[in-house]
C-alpha cells in the first residue's frame, strides 16, 4: 500500500482448527520451513513454521489488520473452493 497498489490478489487455505491462512500453496515445504499440507495443522501449530523472511504464516485476520481502511481492492481467492470444502 505504500507502493499505491490499488489491489492485492492472495490465497487462504483454513487451518485444521478452521482459521484462513495467507498461504498460497496447500503444502508447506515450498513456501516455509515446514511440511505437509495447511490443514493438517492447527493454528498454534503452523505458527512454528516460518517463512523465508524470518516472519510466521499470517492469518486472514493478521492480514485485514496490516490492510486497514487502506483504499484498496482485495481479491482473497479460498483454497480449495468452499464449496469443495463445504461439500455444497
Amino acid at each position: 500500500m505504500t507502493h499505491g497498489a490499488e489491489g492485492i490478489e492472495t490465497d487462504l487455505h483454513l487451518t485444521k482448527d478452521g482459521v484462513p491462512v495467507i498461504i498460497h500453496d496447500e503444502t508447506l515445504h515450498r513456501t516455509t520451513n515446514g511440511t505437509g499440507q495447511v490443514a493438517d495443522y492447527t493454528l498454534a501449530e503452523l505458527r512454528q513454521f516460518r517463512l523465508p523472511n524470518g516472519e510466521c504464516i499470517p492469518t486472514l485476520a493478521d492480514f485485514l489488520q496490516l490492510v486497514g481502511t487502506a483504499p484498496v481492492q482485495l481479491n482473497l481467492e479460498c483454497q480449495p473452493p468452499l464449496t469443495k470444502v463445504s461439500g455444497l
